[in-house]
């Protein structure tokens, strides 16, 4: 499966369905299932007190870095001047669109890394994701 790595607390915010535009640099053809890393850095953490703002409510501490935290499906990829939305999260130049967030009960520690990244079909097939849902 395809995989990207995304700094907390936007992974938290994506696997949450609060975020359904994640902001790249680049475009994309690949359409389905995504695999979403939270990543190892802490850089974006000032971004936990805009979702405070927003009126969501996040502590930190929970959040978990180094880790596959769920599946995602990637719908479209919109370069953000061609957009007509209000939506926040949409800041472009490319919205990637996410729709249908499953998360994982227990993350996966993994590596992640820059760009569209491949993980073993076998890990996430294993995964036992909240409320039942499936990759």
């Amino acid at each position: 499966m395809r995989a990207l790595t995304i700094c907390q607390p936007w992974a938290w915010a994506v696997m949450e369905g609060i975020k359904r535009y994640e902001n790249r640099v680049w475009d994309t053809r690949y359409r389905g299932p995504l695999v979403i890393h939270a990543g190892k850095s802490r850089k974006w953490l000032c971004g936990v007190d805009s979702l405070h703002h927003m009126g969501f409510e996040l502590d930190e501490r929970e959040l978990t870095f180094g880790a596959i935290v769920g599946v995602d499906d990637l719908v479209e990829c919109h370069r953000r001047s061609r957009m007509n939305t209000a939506d926040p999260f949409a800041e472009g130049p490319f919205c990637w669109e996410v729709l249908r967030p499953r998360k994982l009960i227990e993350p996966i520690p993994y590596q992640g890394r820059q760009g569209l990244f491949h993980v073993p079909d076998k890990l996430i097939e294993q995964a036992v994701f909240e409320a039942g849902g499936i990759a």
